[in-house]
């Protein structure tokens, strides 16, 4: 009798459990000098061995894993100037993902873009205005999803994909963070919804220009380097 296979987790629950396993990183659960064993990450994440195993890989793609032969799977420390040339790429696909975005959305796509920019701004506000650190992954998740939005409404999936795992290096990179300098990029950055706003009325240059001022401007807030000419 053949054999059947395991069938893959479902895309959303390893997504799911990335986000989770991220956390454990930012908790200082997960160490760098110290092995991932899948059995306990499981069941800590109540879930399957697979869904982590998947997972694992899917932060081993993104550089934040790193597997050692014969020993396991351990963290791997992101430096800054790893964090900036990641920012620094990350600019320039987001540049043209609004662009093309602002070319391609439909009316309905672009309310919603719009939804999810005010929720954004608004939890970004009454994070820095509360000072709740328990809401910084909250935060991260939203912005994120923001993002991610843009680049889907290119319509160009090899951007969607890139963007996917360089994303998920500066993600984890910002949660480590001190608050304070988050507090600054937010102080300095145009607002997701103005962002929002230029795709929905159709102004390429200006989405273009503005998403590339709102990451560059976090580099500098968080890595404490400049991020643009003029």
């Amino acid at each position: 009798m053949a054999v059947r296979k395991k069938s893959p987790p479902p895309p959303n629950l390893v997504l799911d459990c990335v986000g989770k396993v991220v956390s454990l990183m930012r908790e200082g659960q997960i160490v760098e000098d110290r092995r991932i064993g899948e059995s306990s990450l499981a069941k800590t994440l109540k879930t399957s061995r697979t869904t982590i195993r998947a997972a694992l890989q899917h932060l081993e793609m993104a550089g934040l894993v790193v597997r050692v032969p014969r020993s396991g799977t351990f963290l791997r420390k992101i430096t800054v100037r790893e964090f900036c040339d990641v920012i620094d790429i990350r600019a320039s696909l987001e540049a043209l993902a609004a662009r093309l975005a602002a070319t391609r959305t439909r009316d309905h796509d672009a309310q919603d873009l719009q939804i999810k920019a005010r929720r954004v701004d608004d939890l970004t506000r009454r994070f820095f205005a509360e000072r709740d650190g328990s809401a910084m992954f909250d935060l991260a998740q939203r912005d994120l999803e923001f993002h991610l939005s843009i680049a889907e409404l290119s319509g160009n999936s090899r951007l969607v994909s890139v963007l996917k795992q360089q994303r998920l290096i500066e993600f984890t990179f910002a949660l480590s963070q001190d608050p304070a300098a988050a507090g600054r990029s937010h102080k300095l950055t145009p607002t997701h919804l103005e962002i929002a706003d230029a795709i929905a009325s159709r102004d390429a240059a200006g989405a273009e220009k503005l998403i590339r001022r709102h990451i560059l401007r976090t580099k500098e807030a968080r890595a404490g380097v400049t991020g643009e000419t003029a």
